[in-house]
Formats: structure tokens, sequence, C-alpha cells
């Protein structure tokens, strides 16, 4: 026992040096890069933020998926489940969706849907409605949108693809879809959802589906029955969106969170940990606020092209604030971000090896002016909380950026006594929802 204490105390005592000086300037140097390009910042055994151009005003990127993910547990928590309500009356047949901003409803999740209405008894709708909180998607989670610049979709667009996997009598291609679906899906999760195998046994008839904010008729009147549609824990969509970087799920929880909410979690963030920050930060317009988020992937919006920002200070301690919120809670940041070694996804070929095998929490992030990397890692000297972006000005490429980065994030773990491990185990993607419940 005495021995480990004075190890790490060893290892506090060479950090500020190994860190903050020489290691980074003279991979700085030896790179080729230019030191005011890139920015590099940690907590030290102090708690205190160190390293290089802290404050400094970087682009995020994807990273900005860490932001998103902190002001959606500041607002939600973790185990929220949101609900989507839908009320159906028996004699006209009609069917009105309240949405409950709910950002998923993918593919298997309109196949879920028709299990549940005909589990319960329902197997005509001559018209069906949805209001501005309801959205739909069959491909949202396709890998490939990850890539693309995300647009909420259209209500004609929603109305179509509503119409689409609902209506079972023209399922030709669906069929194919949903038994692979069903494939791949695991025995138990398939039983707990009462979902039927054979889409040849799944009968719904659809009609009209429309745009229309208030139901068609009286949802409280007699003879209306009324369902609540819960998501999975809001945990499983932030660690689906964060392991594929997946721009279209964060930017529909920015839209979940409200804008206005989001901007004001951000300022009471800044209220607190960083009050007077015009006064340290570096690179910035006199006008210009400290972060300035625009959506909550971090892909860049055009006409006029405008990027999100703040500064690696900023980052790393959020990624700390929302760490210690979720500690607070009886929660676990590896349930929401990915952790290296395990996880699969943007970080699947970073950080590999034993050295971080399931003892780190990180996000990348990639766009034209900036590759970055930022997390949490759990030490032998406890979590430090880390960020490093790299701006690419002068035309750098990505994947010596990349290289930089890992060699960075395993001097800050070595210098940090080594890692300890999560008690994490990873599983399979979210589940569609959860079960419909009638009110």
């Amino acid at each position: 026992m005495v021995s480990k204490i004075i190890v790490a105390l060893t290892v506090l005592s060479i950090s500020q040096v190994t860190l903050a000086g020489p290691f980074w300037d003279q991979l700085v140097s030896s790179s080729g890069y230019k030191a005011a390009d890139h920015a590099f910042c940690y907590t030290n055994s102090d708690g205190e933020l160190d390293g290089a151009n802290v404050h400094k005003k970087s682009y995020l990127a994807s990273t900005t998926k860490l932001v998103t993910t902190y002001v959606a547990v500041k607002k939600l928590g973790s185990a929220f489940k949101l609900t989507t309500k839908l009320y159906y009356n028996k004699d006209t047949k009609e069917l009105h969706i309240a949405g409950g901003k709910d950002p998923v409803y993918s593919k298997r999740k309109l196949f879920y849907l028709v299990n549940q209405l005909n589990n319960a008894g329902i197997t005509e709708v001559d018209s069906i409605t949805f209001d501005e909180n309801f959205t739909a998607w069959a491909h949202s989670e396709n890998s490939g949108v990850a890539q693309q610049n995300p647009q909420k979709q259209s209500n004609s667009n929603v109305a179509k693809t509503l119409k689409a996997y609902l209506h079972t009598p023209e399922w030709e291609l669906n069929k194919t879809a949903y038994t692979n679906f069903i494939g791949n899906s695991s025995r138990e999760w398939l039983d707990y959802l009462r979902m039927e195998r054979n889409p040849e046994n799944l009968n719904l008839k659809v009609g009209s589906v429309s745009f229309n904010n208030a139901a068609p008729f009286d949802i409280s009147a007699q003879g209306v029955r009324s369902f609540n549609v819960l998501s999975p824990r809001i945990e499983e969509y932030l660690k689906y969106t964060n392991i594929l970087s997946h721009n279209y799920f964060a930017d529909e929880f920015f839209r979940t969170v409200g804008k206005d909410d989001y901007q004001r979690i951000l300022k009471e963030f800044m209220d607190e940990y960083f009050p007077d920050y015009k006064n340290t930060r570096v690179g910035f317009k006199e006008d210009e606020p400290s972060m300035a988020i625009y959506n909550g992937s971090g892909y860049p919006i055009y006409n006029p092209r405008r990027d999100n920002y703040a500064t690696c200070g900023i980052i790393v301690r959020m990624i700390e604030a929302m760490d210690k919120e979720l500690i607070d809670t009886q929660e676990e940041i590896q349930k929401i971000v990915a952790v290296t070694g395990v996880d699969a996804g943007t970080i699947k070929s970073r950080l590999r090896g034993e050295q971080f095998a399931n003892k780190a929490v990180v996000k990348t992030g990639t766009t034209n002016p900036v590759s970055a990397l930022a997390g949490m890692m759990s030490t032998n000297t406890g979590r430090r909380y880390f960020g490093i972006f790299n701006h690419r000005w002068a035309g750098l490429s990505s994947s010596p950026l990349r290289a930089f980065q890992n060699r960075v994030a395993r001097k800050l773990m070595d210098d940090f006594g080594g890692g300890e491990a999560f008690d994490y185990t990873p599983k399979k993607m979210y589940p569609a929802s959860d079960l419909m419940i009638e009110e």
C-alpha cells in the first residue's frame, strides 16, 4: 500500500512538467506543426486546467455531441423516457399522434408500432394525423446518415413515411426488411414487446395521413382510447449518437431539448465555470460569445458557413461537470459516451490495446477546420479530463493528426499512473422502444 502511494506521488510530481511543458512542445515541433494552431488541456492533480492554448478559440466539429449530451443530461436526466401519445377514436377509426419530441422513429420503431397497434386490437385506421412534436424517418438509423448534413423531416415526408410503414397491405419490400429486423433482434426483447415474427400475420390498414397540430376529434370523449409509447432511456439514444457520431440524432436532440433551453443551460454552465472569461480567452473578437453552438452535431451550417466553437478549457470542464452530474444521480458516463477498446464506431481504431481497454470515454471530431479528441480517463490517480484540438489551417491531413492525438493521450495515461478499468460491458444498440401502455 505504501509503495502504491509513493508511485502515485511520483507520478503527480512529474506530470506537470512532462505534459504541460517539454513533451507537448517537442511533439508539436517534431511534427512540423505551428504551435499557435493547436490546443491541448487536461485537469491536473489539483483539479486545475493545464496544457497549451487552453483558452484559445477552438472549433468543435463532432465533439459538439458531448455538449449536446451534457445539455440533454442536465435537462432530462439519463434515465428519462420520452413519451409519444396515441389517441384512437374507435367509432371514426381516426388516430392522432401527439409527439413527445422523440428523435427516433426509424424503420424498426415503425415496425414496432404496427405490432403494438395490432396487439391493442387495432387493425384499421381511416386517417392518421400527427403534430409538430412528432417526426419519423425510416432510414434515420443508417450509419451513412452520420455523414450527411441533417435536416428536419418535412411534414409531407413524415406523412409518406407513416403511410409506407404502417399500411401493411402494400408491404412488398417491407416484408423482407421486417424479416431481417426480427432476425437481428434478441429473442428476449421480441418476447418482451410481443413482436410478431412473421410479417404475413400483421394486419393494419391505413387511409389518409396528414399533419395537424390538434386532433380532429375530442380526445377526452368516451370511446377514445389513449396510449403512451415510451422511448428507451435517453442514455441509449445518446450512446448510439456518440458511438456512431450520428449527426441526425444529435441535431434531433438539439430540437428535443429546444433551442431556448439548450442556450439557457449553456449560459448557466458558463456563468458557473467561466464567469469572467473575456479576461482569459484568446483569439476571439470583442463581441463574440465564448461559446457558439448552432446545432447539436457540429456539422457545419452553410450560407453563410458557421462552425460551432468554444475552447479546450470549456469542453474539458463540461465533460467533468457531466461526469459528476451522472455520478451524483448514480448513473455512469460510460453508458453514454463511447468506451475505448470496447465500443465500435468512430473510436474502434483509436487508443487500442490494454493501456486503454475499458479505461476511458472519448469523442472524436473531424471537419475541415479541426481534428479533435476529448474525453475522460479512469486512471490510478483518479478521473482525468482532457481535450486536444488540432486546427488544420495549413491543409493538414486528419490521419497524422489522429496519430498525434493518440500519442498525447497515451502519454497522459502513463503520467497519470496508468488506467483503472470501468465496470462496463457493451450491449447491442438501443431497442426501438419500450412497451406501449394504454391509459
